[in-house]
């Protein structure tokens, strides 16, 4: 794929909003491309990983993990897989995602993004952001969530006038 169709798939990645033009040049320059054969898996849950996986064409099934039963749509192109593997050691896939089709995609490794980001320090702001801003939006809906689940609080009874 030339650089510039992975630049605009990766344009559409929202941990990527916010970021210039040439920090996304970059970040598809450092990434590795793979192409998963059909039934291949791409993550599984579990396994340590130590890169984020962006789909560049393809179609993904998950078949086990949280977005399986949310049953998340991984078959579009820019869905990105496991992107704390890119900021956090020991990190470990949460879903599985089998290959439908075959699939080509772009591996983030944790070294080459902290390259990117030991030159470019405004990219770890901007990561900080985005995340901080779905870490927001993730506890209104938490909120949303809790609130209907919560017991009815008991009606304060008034007491009764005293008889004269």
């Amino acid at each position: 794929m030339a650089p510039n169709a992975l630049t605009a798939i990766l344009v559409n990645v929202a941990l990527f909003d916010g970021l210039s033009e040439a920090q996304i040049a970059e970040i598809s320059r450092v990434g590795e491309r793979v192409l998963f054969q059909e039934g291949a898996a791409l993550a599984t849950r579990g396994d340590p990983c130590d890169a984020a996986i962006v789909v560049v064409d393809g179609a993904l099934e998950c078949t086990e993990g949280v977005a399986a039963e949310a049953q998340l749509d991984a078959n579009q192109t820019g869905c990105l897989i496991g992107e704390m593997a890119m900021f956090i050691e020991d990190y470990r896939h949460q879903a599985t995602f089998v290959a439908r089709t075959p699939t080509k995609a772009l591996l983030l490794h944790r070294s080459a993004i902290r390259s990117c980001i030991d030159s470019d320090p405004a990219l770890a702001e901007q990561f900080v952001a985005n995340i901080a801003a779905r870490l927001k939006q993730t506890c209104v809906e938490l909120q949303d969530v809790e609130t209907p689940l919560r017991p009815a609080e008991p009606a304060q009874s008034t007491p009764a006038a005293a008889e004269g």
